[in-house]
């Protein structure tokens, strides 16, 4: 069985990555993920981009409350997903 990882990495649009893939970083389109997914998934990766700040020395979040909605968005979405890939893939989520 398939196995997508939902992690965020610079540069990615999706926080969908799977290995043993030519692609390695996947779209919606690849699992057949609704529309309404597939752009809450981009929306995730764009407010992670906003929000987290990485530098040489560190990584953190801008706020606290940014924190706790990523990870809250962040479960419910991974839920979400694995509902629309149960029948063909599992769902490992990798947040740090």
């Amino acid at each position: 069985m398939r196995e997508v990882r939902f992690s965020l990495d610079w540069g990615a649009k999706y926080p969908l990555w799977e290995s043993g893939t030519d692609k390695y970083v996947m779209e919606p389109s690849d699992y057949g993920l609704s529309l309404e997914l597939g752009t809450a998934l981009r929306n995730c990766v764009q407010f992670w981009h906003a929000h987290f700040i990485e530098t040489d020395e560190s990584s953190e979040w801008g706020s606290i409350e940014n924190k706790e909605y990523f990870q809250i968005e962040g479960d419910r979405l991974i839920h979400r997903l694995r509902d629309e890939v149960q029948d063909s893939a599992l769902v490992r989520d990798e947040r740090s």
